[in-house]
Formats: C-alpha cells, structure tokens, sequence
C-alpha cells in the first residue's frame, strides 16, 4: 500500500482522503456498536490508531515517523476512537427510533461476556 503513492506518482491528497473516508473507515466501523466495549483496550485501539496514522502519512505524504495526533488536526479528521464511538451512537439511535433496540444484559457478575439466555425463535420452513 505505502508503494502505490509516492511524491511523483499516485493518488492525489484529496482522492487518498476520500478512499479512507469513503472506503476504509465505514469497513473499521461497521457494527461498532456490537464491539465497541473492545476498542477501550489498549492493544485493540493502538491497532486502530495505527490504520489512521498510515492514512493520514499517504494523504500528506509525511514522513514516516510523523506523530498520529497532528497528522490528524492537519488533515481534519476526527480520531478514530471518536469516530467509532459516534458511529455506535448513530447506530443506538436508529435502533432505538425504530424499535428495535432489545436491551439485554451481555455480562455476567464478573464482566466476562456471556451468551444470550433469551433465544429468538426463527420461524422454518417445514419440507413435504
């Protein structure tokens, strides 16, 4: 990936923004609201934050060992741990409007995920 853009050849800025904009991050956050209780671990964000950092390295064409937190004020994004958690608010509220929401507790006493207790029954179709 880093091979593809260079400072003679490749995408320009603005067609790198809108590839990590349009492209990357909704495929990082996509069903952030199922997951988002991972991203508070640290190994999982600087993951994350590492992705950010590589793009915004190619829309700038910075150096390498360019800092993540000013690449991201000159390029006008929001961090990723931000954007996560607002796409899993966005994703409550819609939810939540239409009725969908089903508030179960996930956690046992110690915190540990468990598996649901109330199971959907799905309706199948009886072969003749």
């Amino acid at each position: 990936c880093r091979r593809a853009i260079g400072p003679c050849w490749g995408f320009n800025p603005k067609t790198m923004k809108w590839i990590y904009t349009a492209l990357v991050r909704p495929t990082i956050t996509y069903a952030a609201m199922t997951w988002i209780n991972g991203l508070y671990k640290q190994q999982n964000l600087a993951k994350l934050k590492s992705v950010q950092r590589l793009a915004n390295i190619l829309i700038t064409g910075a150096l390498p060992s360019s800092p993540g937190e000013p690449l991201n004020m000159i390029t006008n994004m929001n961090p990723i741990d931000l954007c996560i958690e607002e796409e899993a608010a966005l994703g409550l509220l819609r939810l939540k409007s239409n009725n969908q929401w089903i508030n179960e507790p996930m956690t046992n006493q110690k915190g540990n995920l468990t598996t649901h207790t109330k199971k959907k029954k799905v309706p199948t179709a009886t072969l003749r």
